[in-house]
């Protein structure tokens, strides 16, 4: 053997009590006859790792028997790691040979020299020494095989460790497990960044737990190679985990690796917690910006799955939510944003971390308190982080004086309009609206409504026209645009009396919407009087819905299209220089109408029938 510190043997060596001390890079050599003579020896490794037992043996017989001499490594009365068989010389010339244990931990370690011959008088004369060679990582702190013993992992801070050197329990070995503690500073997904290596040629993953059920396997590299891998949890808060890692069967060993963690962020901060009830509700004014997060923690712990907000709207309107959110996983899934509870609307969420926005609106709300609740639809979603803004859309009308029913009919004037909102709110009781104007002049009485509803379906305005007594004249049904869209429309009540009217406006039960209406007192030259002014000319008359309308001069005016009942179904401007146009009445049902075209002065008219 090259040159290194030279010890002999001390007597007496034959028991676990009196076993010879061998240090590192040290020869100690001996003498072993007397059959069966063992020698002890015992050494503390420097560092786990794997170990070589390097020996000179010769026998004083010219052929020495195979396997009379055991190297065997112990690690106390009832547990050994195994034997090795050198090779002896013969005839007192020695023989170097060497034996390897590949998951040796830095423990007190034995070696037993044992001389098994049956023949008296064989020798052996022997050198040994050892050697270590350290795993490609550092060891960890211990014990921290356990939770209590956990050993705190910073965020981003690399920690090296060793697991599973020195075989199995049964031999001794119990550094099966190594246990970190991790405070998350931020919700987000958890990346665990680990490189491993063995000294094995035979692939055998470790599983890492994140609080001992949530289980994902890495790959450790082979032949002292280290291998990287990335794990990945979806849905840690900002609370104390635990991470094990743990060897999947007692048969693996000599595991060193270098980790770090660290969290990534969803797109949105968190919200001021808690907010997981009404009671807890966090106030979210009007028009601001509010950042959260929802589901957070894992698996079976999580308790987050709601978050409240409380918002007052100060008058009628639409309540409008405008919200983008996103999660880090691959599967779309949507969460519920219900309002008190009830009302609730699925919001469509984006998935890989990128944001998907979207709108939700609950029409027709009254002033007030309300809530709004976030939830996960299942308890198995997780992670999802968002931004939300509450509006309120006014109605594009105002509203009118409240209470006015029947006894309390809100005056109007001739001329002025009059607006006014409907069933807004999902308990009103505001289904109906009475308006009360006095008409002082003879001649038809007329009403022009603007009016709309929030509901896809086409809607209408219900007018009912009353005298003085509450004696009914009149019901019209005026057009009424859906989704939003104001829709004009004109009802006329020929010859109306000269009295004080009273006007219930109403819609559909289940419909909400608002409306403007101007009430008019116009000439009582109608489709009766009308027959007195001069022709307009037609073509073609009877019409299937195209026609051409000419008159003489009459200057700038309009052209009106009266049904049967008088009502106004058709109105357009006439321009000074004008002398006819063409109009489209498809639109129209079959029937006589009355065209007139008037400006202060003039009026001229024809009977128009659509076929």
């Amino acid at each position: 053997m090259p040159a290194h510190a030279q010890l002999t043997e001390s007597e007496p060596n034959n028991d676990f009590a009196t076993a010879n001390f061998l240090p590192a890079d040290t020869v100690l050599s001996g003498v072993t006859c007397a059959a069966p003579e063992t020698d002890y020896l015992y050494i503390v490794p420097p560092s786990d790792g794997v170990m070589r037992i390097i020996t000179s043996i010769s026998a004083n017989t010219p052929s020495p028997i195979p396997n009379d001499l055991l190297i065997q490594v112990i690690s106390d009365e009832i547990h050994h790691y195994g034997d090795g068989i050198p090779l002896v010389g013969a005839n007192g010339v020695p023989i170097t040979d060497t034996s390897t244990w590949t998951c040796i931990a830095a423990d007190t370690v034995f070696f037993v020299v044992h001389n098994s011959t049956m023949f008296n008088g064989y020798c052996y004369t022997y050198e040994v020494r050892y050697e270590m060679t350290a795993p490609h990582f550092s060891a960890d702190v211990e014990p921290n095989n356990s939770l209590a013993e956990a050993v705190e992992l910073p965020h981003a801070t690399d920690v090296e460790g060793h697991l599973g050197f020195i075989t199995d329990p049964a031999y001794g070995g119990s550094d099966i497990y190594d246990y970190y503690r991790i405070v998350p500073l931020e919700d987000g997904v958890l990346r665990v960044i680990v490189e491993s290596e063995n000294t094995g040629v035979l692939v055998n993953p470790v599983n890492m737990h994140l609080e001992e059920f949530n289980a994902q396997t890495f790959e450790v590299g082979l032949n002292s190679v280290p291998l990287a891998d990335t794990l990945y949890w979806t849905c840690l808060r900002a609370d104390t985990f635990h991470l094990r890692f743990a060897m999947p069967t007692f048969t693996d060993c000599g595991i060193s690796y270098r980790l770090r963690y660290d969290i990534l962020p969803g797109l949105f901060t968190t919200e001021q917690e808690p907010n997981n009830s009404i009671a807890e509700a966090v106030v979210l004014p009007l028009g601001t910006d509010q950042e959260g997060h929802l589901g957070f923690l894992l698996g079976p712990l999580n308790t987050d799955w709601y978050d409240y907000y409380h918002i007052v709207l100060p008058d009628n309107g639409d309540l409008r939510v405008i919200i983008g959110s996103e999660n880090a996983g691959t599967v779309s899934n949507t969460v519920n944003l219900s309002l008190e509870g009830v009302y609730e609307q699925p919001i469509d969420m984006g998935v890989n971390g990128a944001l998907f926005t979207d709108t939700l609106y609950w029409n027709c709300l009254t002033p007030g308190s309300y809530h709004l609740k976030f939830a996960m639809p299942t308890a198995t979603d997780c992670g999802i982080t968002y931004r939300m803004r509450c509006d309120l859309l006014a109605p594009v009308y105002a509203n009118d004086p409240e209470p006015n029913g029947d006894p309390q009919a809100v005056p109007a004037t001739m001329g002025v309009p009059v607006d006014g909102h409907l069933q807004h709110g999902w308990l009103t009781s505001d289904n109906n609206d009475y308006f009360r104007v006095v008409k002082s002049d003879t001649g038809h009485f007329r009403i022009v409504s603007e009016a709309y509803s929030l509901q896809a379906a086409a809607q209408q305005l219900n007018l009912e026209i009353a005298d003085h007594t509450w004696t009914p004249i009149a019901n019209f049904t005026a057009l009424m645009g859906s989704n939003g869209i104001v829709l004009t429309d004109t009802s006329t009540i020929l010859n109306a009396p000269v009295d004080t009217l009273y006007i219930r406006v109403s819609m559909q039960p289940g419909a909400c919407g608002a409306y403007r209406l101007w009430f008019t007192t116009v000439s009582t030259v109608g489709i009766a009087e009308a027959e007195q002014a001069p022709l307009l000319e037609v073509f073609p008359n009877p019409t299937d819905g195209h026609v051409r309308i000419s008159w003489p001069e009459v200057g700038e005016g309009t052209l009106e299209l009266h049904d049967a009942t008088g009502r106004v179904v058709l109105q357009r401007n006439v321009r000074a220089d004008a002398r006819s146009i063409e109009l489209d009445l498809s639109g129209l049902s079959l029937g006589t109408y009355a065209c007139m075209v008037r400006n202060t002065d003039t009026r001229h008219w024809a009977r128009i029938v659509r076929k």
